[in-house]
């Protein structure tokens, strides 16, 4: 085989099982490692995005109140912080600790990060109280920008 060969090492630096020390069984069957440290930087990052998103949106915040847009913006990106964070940093310190080189723990530890969002927000938006508190945020996302077009600048009259 050509990856085999001393030349094939320099054309194909990687090992032929790209690093995949587990079988399709294991994979599937993985729980996610996440420690304490997972859960403070979750907690950081989404007190930063509680932060930014309340000093930057003064409109919606006055369309459905302060609480209220708050709560919906933290199951708006809370849901992908913990499966960015949580969940896919997890995964990746359990593949390595099993032998699975970076590059395959971090790609496979993504598509368990990227495969929690979805369903997290796919339930966020089909079921209640979340689905009645994410209608308020779109509503409140169509009369902010009402509002910023009734207070545009026109242009000079004809």
């Amino acid at each position: 085989m050509l990856w085999e060969t001393p030349l094939g090492c320099c054309l194909y630096p990687f090992r032929r099982d790209f690093g995949l020390s587990l079988s399709m069984f294991q994979f599937l069957t993985t729980r996610p490692d996440i420690t304490e440290a997972h859960f403070a930087w979750f907690g950081v990052a989404l007190l930063l995005s509680l932060i930014l998103a309340f000093a930057m949106s003064p409109r919606r915040r006055k369309v459905i109140g302060n609480v209220r847009y708050l709560a919906a913006w933290a199951l708006i990106s809370g849901t992908a912080l913990f499966g960015a964070v949580c969940i896919r940093g997890g995964y990746v310190q359990t593949y390595r600790e099993a032998g699975m080189d970076a590059l395959p723990a971090q790609f496979f530890g993504s598509l368990w990060g990227v495969g929690f969002i979805i369903l997290a927000r796919t339930a966020l938006i089909l079921f209640p109280p979340s689905a009645w508190l994410l209608r308020e945020w779109r509503r409140a996302n169509v009369e902010a920008s009402m509002l910023r077009a009734a207070f545009r600048p026109r242009g000079p009259a004809a």
